[in-house]
């Protein structure tokens, strides 16, 4: 299948309550989760893992906003307003230094490679590209795993991908 025919499959599937909570607890549990300051994270939508309880956690939670055609983080302080693409954003102020951060990165799908199939805009990607130093740790259920996804060359891998029963690094 080519992306966009997988976009199609993977965003049909949704993530359990109790897939997403499993998903959360073992990325509590990880060690470089537990010793990062700053945390990037979103806030979730219907076809990915809900990772919103990791908001009210005693860290400085960041939440991507898209301006200008390009991702950007900021502080998540308590409140949402709504955004392009049905994203919630946070209010708070624009994280600049990155030297702590690890990233909790959605996908409609991941493959055991730690490629990512996102929504098609490139907003990780591009992001990533110019971020290498950040930890990333792609989120997604075991059924939304695929053996091996089409990817390109401006397409970046995560660090590792996490699901509610194994983790895969890259």
């Amino acid at each position: 299948m080519d992306k966009r025919e997988l976009r199609i499959k993977h965003s049909k599937q949704t993530v359990s309550s109790d897939i997403s909570k499993r998903i959360v607890e073992r990325v509590t549990s990880l060690e470089i989760f537990k010793d990062s300051r700053d945390i990037l994270l979103y806030y979730p939508m219907e076809s990915e893992v809900d990772v919103s309880p990791l908001l009210s956690l005693d860290k400085n939670i960041y939440l991507p906003l898209i301006k200008n055609k390009e991702m950007f983080f900021s502080l998540y302080t308590g409140e949402l307003v709504d955004g392009a693409y049905g994203l919630k954003y946070a209010t708070g102020k624009i994280l600049e230094d990155f030297s702590s951060s690890i990233m909790i990165v959605p996908g409609l799908s991941f493959d055991l490679s730690c490629y990512r199939l996102g929504h098609g805009g490139g907003y990780y990607d591009k992001f990533l590209s110019k971020h290498s130093e950040i930890f990333t740790i792609g989120v997604q259920s075991d059924e939304n795993l695929e053996e091996f996804l089409p990817h390109e060359e401006h397409d970046i891998p995560m660090k590792c991908v996490l699901t509610e029963t194994s983790i895969f690094v890259s």
